[in-house]
């Protein structure tokens, strides 16, 4: 009876990693270096798409990397098998149906009686939501600063690169109390040009309460002190669409110092916070394979001091997490 119900346990939490791998688009594999045969789950299949029932030979999988990664996948492969040190590496690729995807690859080697290495095991994840994020986050950033850049040279080309990449212009007269927009920050904020710029007390009501409370801060310490910022802000706009935003803006002054105003740029960044949630759920579901697992995992910093391990710490050894974390070995 007590086996019967071990079985059911075992069966269940094999389907509910298999699940949470779907969802997390987490695939496992294992290489016997004695005779090079690959096994793999399901999801690697699926992930690298590739179409026979038995995993290819590692010569295959080499052929579909990029020239960079597969230089990175040699040399992590060469200290596994050379000196059984386990590895993580984010790799691109072309997968065997032509498209193109990011991974992250961890490898942990398999040692025999004699502790030589006599293969590897690990899991692989299809990344490429969370890179196409960071580029695009990186892209958006080096948009906004030419932004700024050509805002004190040319208005036109501000326009021009504003249109590509969601960026408009802002410029507030402190002397005339007259407030300047471009077309891009009349649709952000959900009016035209022709209903002309609301009053700032309107502009605030639209934001959380949180961003309402940094900007409001921030304004003032620009005013005042002079103080550059660099603000990411939610709002709900006046045609109630619901958006992320990212808010710079520098203080201006004349020729005598004189504080006379504002200006700076307002960019969309609700696509690429809505990506960059996305990857973040995807890297939970990788943590929460980590930590419900029965086997034990560990992370190490270059020192040997250890930066992660799993929760199977206490009933395989008998060890709190706390007690660890940042210790040497």
């Amino acid at each position: 009876e007590e086996l019967e119900v071990n079985l059911t346990t075992v069966q269940r939490s094999e389907f509910l990693l298999r699940e949470a791998g779907k969802l997390a688009k987490i695939g496992a594999y294992e290489l016997n270096g004695e005779n090079n045969k690959l096994y793999w789950s399901d999801q690697m299949f699926e992930i690298l798409e590739y179409d026979d029932q038995i995993a290819p030979k590692l010569e295959k999988l080499m052929e579909i990397l990029t020239d960079v990664s597969k230089e990175r996948m040699k040399k992590g492969s060469f200290q596994l098998e050379n000196y059984g040190t386990p590895f993580e590496l984010e790799l691109e690729l072309i997968n065997f149906k032509k498209n193109h995807l990011w991974v992250r690859i961890i490898a942990e080697p398999i040692f025999n009686n004699e502790q030589n290495v006599i293969g590897r095991r690990g899991v692989l994840q299809d990344i490429s939501n969370l890179k196409k994020s960071q580029f695009e986050l990186e892209i958006s950033k080096k948009n906004i600063q030419a932004s700024l850049e050509l805002l004190e040279k040319s208005e036109l080309s501000l326009r021009q690169a504003g249109l590509m990449a969601k960026v408009g212009y802002w410029e507030h007269d402190a002397i005339t109390d007259k407030v300047t927009w471009s077309d891009v920050v009349y649709q952000i904020y959900g009016t035209t040009p022709e209903n002309g710029a609301p009053d700032l007390e309107t502009i605030l009501t639209i934001f959380d309460e949180e961003s309402m409370e940094r900007l409001s801060k921030a304004a003032h310490d620009c005013i005042t002190k002079g103080i550059p910022y660099d603000l990411e802000l939610q709002l709900v706009n006046l045609k109630n669409e619901k958006l992320w935003i990212r808010n710079m803006g520098k203080a201006i002054y004349n020729d005598q110092g004189e504080f006379i105003g504002r200006r700076g740029v307002l960019q969309d960044i609700t696509e690429h916070k809505t990506n960059l949630e996305l990857a973040q759920k995807s890297e939970e579901m990788y943590r929460l394979l980590a930590d419900n697992t029965s086997d034990l995992i560990c992370l190490h910093n270059p020192d040997t001091s250890f930066r992660y391990l799993s929760p199977s710490l206490g009933y395989l050894m008998g060890y709190d997490q706390i007690d660890l974390i940042d210790k040497k070995i």
